[in-house]
């Protein structure tokens, strides 16, 4: 046996040197990493050298093994500029360590299936989409009326649909399809399709059927063509055996996209909970662009704009949270509808650096949470 853990500890060891030298490498070429665009023009009279950007970069490798991909996002390129941000890959370690996803008798798969959730909230009175049905290989299995039927009979059946198809297990906007159909005419994510094609699409997976929500008109005012949601992460404080929320943030879409998902081009923008009102800047993926003060699409002016249901939102995830003993944080995802909050999803494999982007470092509490 201690040969074994000997070994162990000598292939980890290999494991995770080989990673930080790759990544020295790309650092070395892959100029985006220490000549990006910076998020905070205003300050750009105390921007870091490229050096001095490299350096900051290599000493992240060798301390985390990676490179930050966050750090124009947090602003360290400026100079005086106090890094009080949580590294991704240290935050990932602890979450998962604490969430305990690998225990058989986790309730974190209640959280990654979207089925089972819609389930488990419905049963607790807890306000999420509707399934309609379940489709897998080309067949729809529907709850209600515990029927199965084909998806061309299903369509067939129906003088007009406009749901949101979604993969049970899948994650940042991968396998969802907003359908639309309407005088014999289909649309999946606004572009024109034929059903056979959809089928095609739709081929080797599961999927839960839900119907498209309508959300609160100061949001849709925002941007209407997607579902805009909130991110609240729920943390455990062990210690005083309550629930804790982390800052929430805003997720809004735009061009022609009806998801709000900031991995495909989505606007991130800061909450002020004492107001119940959106911050200033609105933060871009790199890759997508960098702030801004208003959406590119409607004009909205994002400083002090009211959302409703803030509070609510709020007290409706700490609650939910209370069901799920063994999982230590949550990342909710929250529709608001003109009845109130409505809760898309629990992710326990959330993110906390866009909560960082929109709001400000959280090393405080992630010492508290997370590392005691």
């Amino acid at each position: 046996m201690q040969r074994f853990h000997i070994l162990y500890s000598y292939i980890r060891t290999c494991y995770f040197l080989l990673i930080r030298v790759n990544n020295i490498v790309k650092l070395i070429f892959s100029p985006k990493l220490v000549n990006s665009e910076t998020y905070y023009p205003e300050y750009s009279d105390k921007r870091k050298t490229r050096l001095r950007i490299f350096y900051d970069q290599f000493v992240n490798i060798i301390k985390y093994a990676r490179p930050n991909y966050f750090y124009f996002l947090y602003g360290l390129d400026i100079r005086d500029r106090k890094n009080e941000y949580v590294d991704y890959t240290e935050f990932m370690t602890y979450r998962d360590k604490l969430n305990n996803s690998h225990q058989s008798k986790s309730t974190v798969g209640v959280l990654r299936d979207k089925l089972f959730f819609g389930l488990v909230a419905e049963s607790l009175g807890i306000s999420t989409p509707n399934n309609i049905g379940i489709i897998h290989n080309g067949q729809l299995f529907k709850i209600k009326e515990k029927t199965t039927e084909t998806l061309i009979d299903f369509f067939n059946g129906e003088s007009a649909l406009d749901i949101f198809v979604k993969d049970i297990d899948g994650e940042c906007a991968d396998g969802v399809f907003h359908i639309v159909y309407k005088n014999c005419n289909l649309s999946v994510n606004g572009e024109d399709c034929d059903i056979e094609h959809l089928l095609s699409r739709l081929a080797d997976k599961r999927y839960v059927v839900q119907n498209t929500i309508k959300q609160h008109p100061d949001v849709s005012k925002i941007f209407g063509k997607s579902l805009n949601t909130i991110r609240v992460a729920t943390v455990k404080d062990n210690k005083r055996g309550e629930i804790v929320v982390l800052p929430p943030l805003l997720r809004i879409g735009r061009g022609d996209s009806s998801v709000d998902n900031w991995a495909v081009g989505g606007i991130a923008v800061g909450i002020d909970t004492d107001h119940h009102t959106l911050k200033k800047y609105g933060f871009y993926k790199p890759g997508f662009g960098t702030k801004v003060t208003s959406h590119p699409d409607t004009g909205v002016e994002f400083d002090g704009y009211k959302i409703p249901y803030i509070k609510e939102s709020i007290a409706l995830v700490k609650n939910f949270h209370k069901y799920f003993k063994d999982v230590h944080s949550i990342g909710w995802d929250i529709a608001i509808t003109e009845d109130g909050p409505m809760i898309i999803e629990g992710n326990d494999n959330w993110e906390i650096s866009l909560i960082q982007v929109c709001s400000r470092g959280l090393k405080d509490e992630f010492k508290i949470y997370f590392k005691r």
